[in-house]
């Protein structure tokens, strides 16, 4: 493997990763907030599965603009306060596919990241979106996204509550989802991280 063109494509890749972040944060600095969070939380845990440092630094990238989507959504939707209607929680289900579209509208260089962006909210069951996939049919990306979106989101307030679950109350959710909206392997990963 040629390391110069890695090293080159890495920094292609995160030049563009951290202005499509500062445009989202210019749109919903809480989304741009949790999106680094999200990308720092799936460094940590993809060093914890011990993958490689290409896969890394996909994640850390994918994590930084995993919901770029949201973009696309209306703001009244993303900072309802109250449950969302069927036609506004279909807008805000295509926010993983419409980011996956954006990044690869950029540039083929950016597959890699648009594929976690894409698969994020797929769940291990098969009940996610938006393409329902199973078990080791998300890519690992979105696996790994998955447990640190949602630890992260419940351990942070939101537009639609004012409260948040403390860390330990956020492992025992992520733990008690392991198998049917988590993969196991990665929810192992982020306990023996965050509870030594």
């Amino acid at each position: 493997m040629n390391y110069s063109e890695l090293d080159e494509g890495e920094s292609y890749r995160s030049s563009i990763v951290e202005a499509l972040n500062r445009a989202l944060c210019h749109y919903d600095e809480a989304t741009a907030n949790h999106s680094v969070r999200t990308g720092t939380l799936a460094g940590r845990l993809a060093i914890r599965l011990d993958l490689d440092r290409l896969d890394r630094t996909l994640i850390v990238q994918a994590g930084i603009v995993h919901d770029l989507g949201k973009l696309a959504i209306r703001l009244a939707v993303l900072h309802k306060t109250g449950s969302l209607t069927a036609d506004e929680r279909i807008e805000m289900e295509c926010h993983s596919r419409i980011g996956a579209e954006i990044l690869l509208g950029i540039s083929p260089d950016l597959a890699p990241v648009a594929v976690g962006i894409g698969s994020h909210h797929e769940r291990w069951d098969g009940t996610g979106y938006p393409d329902g996939l199973a078990g080791e049919e998300i890519p690992m990306l979105g696996r790994v996204l998955a447990v640190a979106d949602v630890y992260d989101a419940l351990t942070n307030t939101r537009a639609y509550r004012n409260w948040k679950y403390t860390p330990d109350a956020a492992l025992g959710y992520v733990e008690d989802h392991a198998g049917t909206e988590f993969d196991p392997k990665v929810v192992a990963a982020m306990l023996d991280l965050l509870r030594p």
